[in-house]
């Protein structure tokens, strides 16, 4: 049986926050994705 600090608990910590970062990085791709859109289409109306 696994205990804990065992190398497969380390490994799956390891797993669960690389996931952990890729999720983060493309939420926050997505919102500065989403604000540039909001801001581009602001400054649309703003011309006109």
């Amino acid at each position: 049986m696994a205990k804990d600090g065992d190398i497969i608990d380390f490994l799956l910590g390891s797993v669960f926050q690389l996931f952990g970062w890729i999720l983060g990085g493309i939420f926050k791709l997505l919102l500065s994705l989403l604000g540039a859109i909001a801001g581009g289409i602001v400054s649309l109306f703003k011309k006109q």
